[in-house]
């Protein structure tokens, strides 16, 4: 995958965690390691893989203006991303994303608009990084609040909206409630 790239959003407050949600513990590994490691296999090499935010200990791409949203983490990384490359995006708090999920989004990208998501979640999801993508990014942090979302950005893109086969997956972690759930959800699994 020559032509992908992808971005960890690590870069939130996480106030409703209270605390760092990319240093939480996930089957022995920080959270951000699970995420890179997941990315890492899909699209080769750690050079592939950006993380936007400020992880202590992580080369990451920062956000010029803090707690604009998770579109400033995506809109700050654009730089290091080339016009014709396909971004796949991650937030960080998505425990039980996998590899096969990825690829779902992956598959067919060469007839790819402006991005693909899945019809369940926002996130993860893949852009075709063209300056349409740039210009409409430029612009986020001129936005109100409300407007600063993955999906006001896509209503003003073309896209496609995918079914996941397993939506579980989608699950994000963003209180203290939902992170014990999931890691019990683990251990039932295991």
């Amino acid at each position: 995958m020559d032509k992908v790239k992808a971005l960890v959003l690590a870069g939130g407050k996480s106030s409703r965690m209270g605390r760092d949600k990319a240093l939480l513990h996930y089957r022995g590994q920080r959270l951000i390691d699970v995420m890179i490691d997941l990315l890492e296999s899909l699209v080769g090499d750690g050079s592939r893989v950006l993380v936007s935010g400020n992880v202590a200990g992580y080369l990451c791409v920062p956000d010029e203006h803090p707690e604009q949203g998770p579109l400033e983490g995506l809109r700050c990384a654009l730089p290091e991303i080339e016009n014709g490359e396909v971004l796949l995006v991650v937030p960080v708090d998505m425990p039980l994303l996998t590899k096969a999920c990825l690829e779902e989004l992956l598959r067919d990208t060469c007839q790819m608009k402006d991005f693909i998501r899945f019809s369940d979640s926002e996130l993860p999801c893949i852009f075709a990084v063209s300056a349409k993508l740039r210009e409409v990014l430029y612009g986020v942090s001129n936005l109100q609040k409300s407007q600063r979302s993955f999906r006001h950005l896509f209503l003003q893109l073309e896209g496609e909206s995918r079914t996941c086969s397993n939506p579980k997956v989608l699950c994000n972690t963003n209180t203290p409630e939902e992170w014990e759930e999931v890691l019990n959800e683990s251990k039932i699994g295991k």
